[in-house]
């Protein structure tokens, strides 16, 4: 080999070593149409404490670039430095965000942000365009905290109230800033004044304009000497928090109406259910709220000592004994919009689930799938609707004794201690009743005024009776007897 040849030779052993960089990258083949920039780097607090939480925020865009590689370095003052983040992505635009908790390393600290040109289906990354971001902070040994942020009621035209808790360990008081940043853009001081000490909890209210969408709750918080009026630059930190700015719309409410039980064989309209046979519930449910609501149905059966009341705010559904032991059917509808009706059918065989003998309720729910939570006006959650439609179910005793005339009406039980039930597909709501003696007598007159279909002779003494029963110029006499105990 020449001397020529050996300093060619050289020449492009150097020439190759220099085209890699100390992170084992490549020179980009696109290296003039490729740009990167950073922009809008933040963090909460220029001296933060040591074991405190700093976060960090920052946007990278690339042009002309298969992805975006991005690493974030710290540098401590002793020269020890931590990667707090190497990650490559398969995009141009990236809103970074992330925190790190500071170490007990006392003094200044660089933190540095790289970004870099990506190739993501070969995971290479390329040193050709190379962005880079730096900002220095001080570590101190007293630390400022914000926590516990609440907003509620953020709904257009008006009023939220709001609350912090701050907290630190300096041995001065604090400053404290606020500002609303509203979705068209304008910004309103809410908080601008000092508070002795440098725990408190901080509450205030703003009357949010018209406008929805969202904007930002900013929170800055210093070092301040009341006393002297002096402010410190440090320690203090500021947070942000995302404000979302909505119409204040009545709650989407799946309501029930035009509640029918039909036998599938026969088709026909009954009010009173027998126990062991099945049904057709149909129904409409109607969303008359202004929000869509995703609903579900339930059928449940219940003893009669249960009323509406305790049904919503006992909150049984969400009961592992009332699971087990009441729910029939589920059914679930789906997303339903503001104003939008269902007509649906549950299929129920109505048998297993209670005990004991007599008079049962039928119930039929609708609630917000998957949510079980009772409406609460102040957070405006809707679980269960009010619109509930209880039936009647019979569940004849061993010792039943069915009168039947014309194959409508059975009485029973017979013998009674006082109450009786009419079983019929009629409802006999005013229906007139008397009862008489066998001598002729007339010992009850009363009307059945309740869907249940019952009449109570608790007054009668024991014995032979006839009852009879008179609609319009329909007429029904059974004999029964009277047993009390």
């Amino acid at each position: 080999m020449n001397k020529f040849t050996l300093f060619i030779s050289l020449f492009l052993i150097c020439l190759s070593t220099t085209n890699r960089n100390v992170y084992g990258q490549k020179h980009s083949d696109n290296i003039k149409q490729a740009t990167i920039s950073i922009s809008n780097l933040e963090i909460n607090s220029t001296c933060p404490g040591v074991n405190q939480t700093l976060k960090y925020s920052f946007n990278v865009n690339g042009v002309s670039v298969k992805g975006l590689w991005v690493k974030v370095e710290i540098t401590f003052f002793d020269g020890t430095k931590n990667t707090i983040k190497n990650e490559g992505y398969a995009n141009s635009s990236l809103d970074i965000s992330g925190s790190y908790t500071i170490p007990s390393k006392l003094g200044p600290a660089q933190i540095e942000i790289f970004a870099y040109n990506y190739d993501p289906i070969n995971q290479i990354s390329y040193i050709d365009p190379t962005e880079y971001e730096s900002i220095t902070i001080d570590i101190r040994s007293t630390y400022l905290s914000i926590s516990n942020i609440s907003l509620s009621n953020t709904y257009a035209n008006e009023n939220m109230e709001f609350s912090f808790d701050v907290s630190g360990n300096i041995d001065k008081d604090i400053w404290v800033t606020a500002k609303v940043t509203f979705p068209n853009g304008t910004t309103q001081s809410v908080i601008n004044q000092a508070y002795s000490g440098c725990f408190n909890t901080i509450t205030g209210s703003v009357n949010l304009p018209s406008g929805t969408g969202n904007g930002a709750f900013q929170i800055s918080v210093h070092k301040f000497d009341i006393v002297r009026n002096v402010s410190y630059e440090c320690p203090h930190i500021t947070e942000n928090f995302v404000l979302s700015i909505t119409e204040n719309l009545t709650p989407g409410t799946a309501n029930i109406s035009n509640v029918s039980y039909k036998i599938p064989s026969v088709g026909t309209n009954i009010w009173t259910l027998h126990w062991g046979e099945e049904y057709n519930i149909e129904f409409d449910v109607t969303n008359s709220g202004e929000t869509n609501v995703n609903v579900k149905c339930y059928s449940i059966v219940t003893p009669p000592g249960i009323d509406e009341e305790e049904m919503i705010n006992g909150d049984y559904i969400n009961s592992s004994y009332f699971n087990s032991n009441y729910i029939m059917h589920t059914q679930t509808l789906g997303v339903m919009e503001p104003g939008q009706t269902f007509s649906t059918v549950l299929f129920t065989d109505i048998n297993g689930y209670c005990d004991n003998y007599g008079y049962y309720n039928l119930w039929i729910f609708t609630c917000n799938n998957g949510d079980n939570k009772v409406f609460d006006k102040k957070k405006k959650e809707f679980f269960y609707n009010t619109s509930v439609r209880p039936s009647k179910i019979i569940k004849p005793s061993p010792d039943k004794v069915a009168m039947n005339f014309d194959d409508n009406i059975n009485v029973y039980p017979n013998p009674s201690n006082g109450i009786i039930y009419f079983d019929t597909n009629e409802n006999l709501e005013g229906t007139i009743v008397n009862v008489y003696s066998i001598t002729g007598a007339k010992v009850y007159s009363g009307t059945i005024t309740t869907i249940e279909n019952k009449i109570n002779l608790g007054k009668v003494k024991n014995g032979f009776y006839i009852m009879e029963l008179t609609n319009n110029e329909e007429k029904f006499h059974q004999k029964i007897q009277i047993k009390k105990h």
